[in-house]
């Protein structure tokens, strides 16, 4: 039995290991990103607080229940002054002077009180509304900061991608030049090339090693920022499955109809309208009910000479509706409603500002996808043609129909041409997101459906 549950605790490490090491994808790395952006998720947050103060508000309507209670010791005098009158048989005249009388006694009460507010002047129902609306455009804003960050994410992964083919290129530069350095010394001691033609092979290796240095840096600038963006460890990065895909996006039909921006600006014009409609209802009367039970009792007192055990007032009902309408408020309701039509005209002009500025986005956009697709293009034959160029060049230089250094600028020509495809590539991906952010069909969906 010992041996069988360390077999099953060795199957379950290996099991984890292997979730550990597999390898993740773009839109992992996206996913990660969206995960801790702090602040995607302090957006998230206000939206809470304003889905709070909606139910603060719409919960107006609910009943209030008050309980409150209290003890006191009394003393003082009390001075009464009634009007003096004659006994009808008698004529003898009665509070001819004031009555004074100390009194000292013990006083307790207890009240409970309900209230229901029955109308507001429409008050809560815009107020509602105008919050409802500002929840809906803090809502879209949400997904334009959520469409930068993936811009971004996507950005770095394709530097990646560079530095990746980078590294390939370095050793296949070093494995190449370990064996003309080898080749090369060989003919210098048959004096077969000259010292100056080795000491361009250790030139070269200079430059390696330069490059080499280069490459070691930038990826570890690169990774610290992808740490910093996604949480994710240096292991989970080198997992990454790195592959660059052209995105080819349709044009066609190009507007601005889905960005976010213009339907969040949307809503905050329609918020605004509703608050100067909820500052309208100040003028209308506001109406409530209320019932309250209470005891009020004095006990253990005394009025002048008389001693008394108990005096109270109880059970006290009351249920009524009460109204209160503010006639004149001073201008305050009408001050508080011209700044909030200004507001909506600040809106307004927002509105208008933001579609010139995201129509112009978009052309710029669109001019720059298919600017860099055709650059795409071009890269690609080149880097086709300084393939062939360096297959022929290495075929020249077996037959020693030129020398090693021409044979190095044919291979420079084609490690520039692999890179500056790459470089390329990277530019077509960005465009093509820029302008999906542009038309605002930009999202998970998009890129799980055509990214690796």
């Amino acid at each position: 039995m010992r041996y069988f549950f360390i077999f099953l605790l060795f199957i379950s490490s290996i099991e984890l290991i292997s979730q550990e090491t597999d390898s993740l994808t773009l839109v992992d790395l996206v996913s990660r990103a969206l995960e801790k952006d702090y602040e995607l998720s302090n957006r998230e947050l206000k939206l809470e607080q304003q889905q709070a103060l909606r139910k603060q508000i719409r919960e107006t309507f609910l009943p209030t229940l008050n309980v409150s209670s209290s003890y006191a010791y009394m003393t003082g005098n009390i001075v009464m002054d009634l009007p003096t009158f004659n006994t009808p048989i008698l004529d003898i005249p009665l509070f001819e002077n004031k009555l004074t009388e100390a009194y000292n006694t013990n006083y307790f009460d207890a009240k409970a009180e309900l209230q229901l507010v029955l109308f507001t002047g429409f008050k809560v129902r815009n107020l509602d509304l105008a919050v409802q609306k500002q929840i809906e455009a803090n809502s879209f804003f949400l997904e334009q900061a959520k469409y930068d960050l993936m811009v971004e994410v996507v950005g770095y992964y394709d530097n990646l991608a560079i530095l990746e083919q980078v590294k390939v290129l370095l050793d296949e530069s070093e494995e190449l030049l370990e064996l003309e350095t080898e080749k090369a010394k060989k003919a210098l001691e048959e004096d077969l090339i000259t010292v100056y033609d080795y000491q361009k092979i250790e030139i070269a290796s200079l430059k390696l090693e330069a490059k080499k240095v280069e490459y070691t840096g930038s990826k570890a600038l690169l990774y610290n920022k992808l740490k910093q963006l996604t949480g994710m460890t240096t292991s989970q990065i080198d997992s990454l499955k790195i592959e660059l895909l052209v995105f080819d996006v349709n044009t066609e039909n190009s507007n601005i109809e889905n960005r976010p921006e213009m339907e969040a600006l949307d809503l905050l014009e329609e918020a605004t309208n509703y608050k100067v409609r909820s500052l309208h209802s100040n003028y209308l009367p506001k109406i409530a009910a209320r019932g309250s039970l209470s005891y009020y009792n004095f006990f253990n007192g005394n009025l002048g000479d008389v001693n008394f055990n108990e005096f109270g007032l109880a059970p006290n009902a009351m249920v009524g509706v009460g109204l209160s309408w503010d006639l004149f408020d001073g201008m305050k309701t009408k001050r508080e409603v011209q700044r909030a039509l200004i507001d909506q005209q600040m809106v307004i002009n927002k509105k208008s500002e933001v579609q010139e500025l995201l129509e112009l986005n978009l052309s710029n956009s669109l001019l720059s996808y298919n600017t860099n697709k055709i650059k795409l293009e071009l890269k690609s034959k080149e880097l086709s043609l300084n393939k062939k160029g360096l297959e022929i060049a290495k075929r020249q230089l077996e037959v020693e129909l030129i020398d090693l250094s021409q044979y190095l600028e044919a291979l420079n020509d084609y490690e520039k041409s692999i890179l500056e495809y790459q470089e390329a590539l990277k530019d077509e991906r960005q465009a093509a997101l820029n302008y999906l952010k542009a038309t605002g069909n930009m999202n998970m969906n998009y890129l799980k459906s055509n990214l690796n």
